[in-house]
């Protein structure tokens, strides 16, 4: 619901400055997002204190990403373990600080490309090879099992 109300009130409010205001944000968004994200905030009043707030929203979002991804990345290493060790998330965390920076550093939008599409080759063979052990478990499962008692013919029916 909160969804619907968010991108209603600022999806028409962007169409109507479009429409009748200044216009512009269409430009914006094909040139530089974060800006046209700040210039339409403007549009509103206490643009500042709303594009700070978005900043601190994104910082916080970005923040409990990071530290999901090294918790996951931490289990992961450690066989499942549900609470891995300190050690493991510290190294996980730095390796990606290191790629972060390097990323930020770098400048371009064609390496971020470039690393994202890098990561996701491998992890899509992985998660083809998960779907194909998937399908294999359910085709060596019992038949009988998966369907209602009732075809399975072990319900007694009354006699008429």
């Amino acid at each position: 619901m909160f969804s619907i109300l968010w991108f209603s009130a600022f999806g028409g409010t962007a169409i109507y400055i479009e429409m009748f205001g200044g216009g512009g944000l269409t430009e914006l968004v094909f040139a530089d997002v974060t800006s046209a994200l700040f210039t339409f905030l403007n549009y509103f009043p206490g643009g500042e204190v709303l594009g700070a707030t978005a900043c601190l929203l994104i910082f916080i979002f970005l923040v409990t990403s990071a530290d999901s991804g090294t918790f996951v990345l931490s289990m992961m290493t450690t066989n499942g373990n549900l609470n891995p060790p300190l050690f493991h998330k510290m190294v996980w965390g730095v390796l990606i600080a290191v790629l972060t920076a390097g990323t930020l550093l770098s400048g371009s939008i064609t390496v971020a490309k470039a690393m994202a599409i890098t990561g996701a080759i491998p992890f899509s063979v992985i998660l083809l090879l998960q779907i194909v052990g998937f399908m294999r478990v359910i085709r060596s499962e019992r038949p009988d099992k998966t369907r209602p008692r009732e075809a399975r013919g072990h319900v007694q029916t009354p006699a008429e």
